[in-house]
């Protein structure tokens, strides 16, 4: 953990017009730094959005819009982390007695799959590596900045996308068939492309805890708790093209202390995942297993207010504050501009 974010600290937002290289074409001073926000979702079809107020000055409507987050700017000890770059949309002027107001809502790079569809059918065969139409697709929109780990996977079934379809949902249901991240942009614009890992094999890259020297949360976490229909058992059906048999796989929950355990309930809950996309066996199975890990845990969902540290979604923390102690991964977070202004970050525990 970083000194300079755990201790005292004076922060500001930069905003400036960057190309589609990343390349810097100027500040845009024009936008209130103290009003609007970043909004980040695990859920949400563009992870990242949000609102720059009075932004409808000259320069700031600019096709993109890189944020970051400063301390000590304009001096020798001057760091700067970047939270994104945005595409600019939506500008709204409010007239009011008491004066005008304005703002634009802005969308991170996966606007320009999203806002794009396919203007005929797209056949992607058996055999095919779906690396390959993935960077395609993102050829087209014009997104040149991609950081891709490749893979040797291929399609066992084929895949056809109907007209209409958008691009985005083409390029996560291709990776999604090679158990890859859907597709993300960190904050610097780059496009990423990389393989799934489980949380508990992630590296933590923050630890909140209440120590007074360092904590940097504040006095309440809220806690919640997700039991509502858990399933004891998950099928999954490989999506076949009905030239082969489509494979299977099959995973119950064998602890018999979890309250879930067959002998507690004293039936199965099953769950059935159809048409799953899968390059082999082995794709599905660990498919089948992360479902049930993930819908039979008892895992607590935890919200709290923190100074911003350089933590995104998917980023994986480790709390020891208020008596509470876990490893969590980060699903939601909103971001004020004002530099006074906490952080507010949904947390989704991580259990062996």
């Amino acid at each position: 953990m970083s000194s300079s974010l755990t201790g005292p600290r004076w922060p500001s937002f930069r905003f400036t017009s960057v190309n589609a290289n990343g390349v810097n074409l100027g500040r845009i001073t024009e936008v209130e730094r103290n009003e609007g926000r970043l909004e980040l979702s695990q859920q949400a079809t563009i992870r990242g959005s949000g609102e720059l107020s009075r932004a409808i000055a000259r320069g700031a409507i600019a096709e993109r819009i890189k944020v970051e987050y400063v301390l000590d700017e304009g001096t020798a000890d001057e760091r700067a982390w970047s939270l994104g770059v945005y595409f600019s949309a939506s500008p709204t002027s409010t007239y009011t007695s008491r004066g005008n107001a304005s703002s634009v809502e802005v969308y991170d790079g996966l606007l320009a799959l999203d806002e794009d569809a396919l203007p005929e059918p797209l056949y992607c065969p058996v055999g095919m590596n779906p690396i390959t139409e993935v960077l395609a697709q993102l050829a087209i929109v014009g997104a040149n900045r991609a950081a891709v780990l490749p893979t040797s996977k291929t399609l066992r079934s084929a895949l056809t996308f109907k007209v209409g379809t958008t691009r985005l949902q083409v390029v996560n249901a291709l990776l999604d068939a090679i158990d890859y991240f859907a597709i993300w942009c960190d904050g610097d614009g780059v496009y990423r492309i990389q393989p799934y890992v489980e949380p508990l094999m992630r590296p933590v890259e923050w630890r909140f805890t209440d120590d007074p020297d360092t904590s940097i949360i504040g006095d309440e976490i809220t806690v919640e708790a997700d039991t509502y229909s858990v399933p004891n058992r998950v099928i999954g059906i490989s999506r076949t093209n009905g030239e082969v048999a489509p494979l299977t796989a099959e995973k119950t929950i064998t602890d018999t202390s979890s309250p879930y355990h067959h002998s507690k309930l004293g039936r199965w809950r099953t769950e059935v995942m159809q048409d799953v996309e899968v390059t082999d066996q082995e794709d599905l199975q660990k498919k089948v297993d992360r479902r049930l890990k993930e819908a039979s845990s008892i895992l607590r969902k935890i919200t709290l207010r923190h100074g911003w540290v350089p933590i995104t979604i998917d980023s994986v923390v480790t709390l020891d504050a208020l008596d509470i102690t876990g490893r969590f991964t980060v699903i939601n977070q909103s971001i004020p501009f004002d530099p006074k202004g906490l952080v507010t970050s949904t947390l989704r525990e991580v259990k062996e």
